[in-house]
């Protein structure tokens, strides 16, 4: 009798134990709701939907946590609440961005593209689908969409997190230029000492939902040192910047 040339490939499926701990892993994750956490793992798209389910229920419609997911290779990501370095550091490299590309097309007489352009991030809540497969989603730290006559093209995309989070921040960018088609990622890494430690609620509420007293204490820290750390209220609203560094990757 004839032998294959190629010995058979053996698939090897995950037993229901580890599709459990994964599901455990996930709704642990979630219901701790830890300030700037990030958790990685293989789903069913089933096992997302019902994650998402819970997340509803114990949350509403707040912005965070949030859930993303990936379709192709049944990936889901939750990240929690940002602290307001990540938040302010993305917003405002996005702003200084947009303010850069505006003079350079008034410099060259076309300023009127400018309204042509239009950000893209956490101010949004709408995610974006293209070039995923359906139930797959994924909302940036920010970022610029361009309007055509055609349509709109997502061009480029900030990333903002700290070193630790490295490997993870290079799978966004994979996903946004290979998946999505974007044009351009930025990764943007920052690094404080000490880290930032997340109040009780009863001291002070998050910063990210008390924007008004954000801007105040900014505005007071600027005038003694623009690298932090921010205190106002007695609280510490993030420590001193160490080092700031930025990765770009094109399509």
């Amino acid at each position: 009798m004839a032998r294959a040339d190629n010995p058979p490939v053996i698939v090897e499926k995950a037993s229901p134990s580890v599709k459990h701990h994964s599901e455990d892993q996930a709704l642990d994750f979630l219901t701790a709701n830890e300030p700037e956490q990030r958790l990685k793992l293989k789903l069913s798209i089933r096992s997302y939907e019902a994650l998402a389910k819970k997340a509803q229920e114990l949350y509403g419609d707040k912005r965070y946590p949030q859930l993303d997911y990936n379709r192709k290779d049944s990936t889901v990501i939750i990240t929690t609440i940002p602290t307001a370095m990540h938040g302010v550091s993305s917003s405002g490299l996005q702003q200084m961005i947009y303010e850069s590309v505006r003079a350079t097309l008034n410099s060259h007489n076309f300023g009127d593209l400018a309204w042509r352009i239009t950000g893209y991030g956490e101010s949004n809540t709408e995610p974006v689908y293209e070039g995923y497969e359906d139930s797959a989603s994924k909302i940036p730290d920010g970022g610029f969409c361009f309007e055509t006559d055609n349509g709109t093209v997502l061009t480029l995309v900030l990333e903002v997190g700290m070193p630790q989070v490295y490997d993870d921040l290079k799978s966004d960018m994979e996903a946004w230029l290979k998946g999505v088609h974007c044009q351009a990622v930025v990764l943007l890494y920052l690094e404080e000492h000490p880290k930032f430690c997340y109040p009780a609620p009863s001291q002070m509420p998050l910063s990210a939902d008390d924007w008004p007293a954000f801007r105040t204490a900014m505005t007071q820290a600027r005038e003694r040192n623009p690298f932090g750390p921010y205190n106002y209220r007695g609280h510490q609203w993030f420590a001193k910047l160490v080092s700031a560094s930025a990765e770009v990757y094109r399509r």
